[in-house]
């Protein structure tokens, strides 16, 4: 009987470091791919203010000081306070407004506001427009259509500022201070005792 050689092959530490080599690489890719687009992101970002807050208002402050402050515009009524607070008439950016919506965290802070303007199904691409060139004007251009975004220093997340237009919704803006949230939750978690 004639015996068949064993074919050689790489050791099996080469294998595992060979292993070791394309996972380190693919990491580093992966890294180099985040860190580029957040790099990307702040230098968006970094030419524009801060947002912290909604014109006048600003994130965390209660509801009788948005109160205060909003029922000192013209035009504006105050609506409703079932949950969060709501206003009707006045004017944003020039457009009449048929609903304001302000929402507050643990119903102490505010973080999130809707601006909903009057439409008329005929002018809805026009009045589109309109806002999209009017907040450019106030916030400047922005890489991603209809949102301008802003970097909360500490935090992932941004706070927002958004056009939001389909032909399937109504047309609105909305307000977010999804940053000064997360940040507001940060400093209200209590800090454990390390054992």
């Amino acid at each position: 009987m004639r015996s068949i050689p064993k074919t050689a092959g790489p050791p099996a530490d080469a294998i595992r470091i060979t292993g070791r080599v394309a996972l380190s690489f693919a990491l580093l890719s992966l890294l180099m791919i985040f860190c580029g687009c957040r790099k990307k992101v702040e230098e968006a970002v970094e030419s524009h203010p801060s947002l912290d807050g909604f014109l006048d208002i600003t994130w965390g402050d209660s509801p009788a000081q948005v109160k205060s402050k909003m029922l000192k515009k013209p035009g504006v009524e105050f609506a409703s306070d079932s949950l969060d607070f709501e206003f009707t008439g006045g004017t944003f950016l020039g457009h009449t407004v048929d609903r304001w919506l302000f929402v507050f965290w643990r119903a102490k802070h505010l973080w999130y506001v809707r601006i909903i303007p009057e439409q008329d199904p005929q002018s809805i691409e026009t009045l589109v427009v309109q806002l999209d060139d009017d907040l450019s004007t106030l916030y400047g251009k922005t890489e991603q259509p209809r949102t301008w975004r802003y970097l909360v220093e500490g935090e992932t997340r941004t706070n927002d500022v958004r056009l939001i237009a389909s032909q399937y919704s109504q047309v609105e803006v909305w307000f977010a201070g999804y940053g000064y949230l997360d940040s507001l939750q940060h400093a209200l978690r209590p800090v454990r005792d390390e054992e």
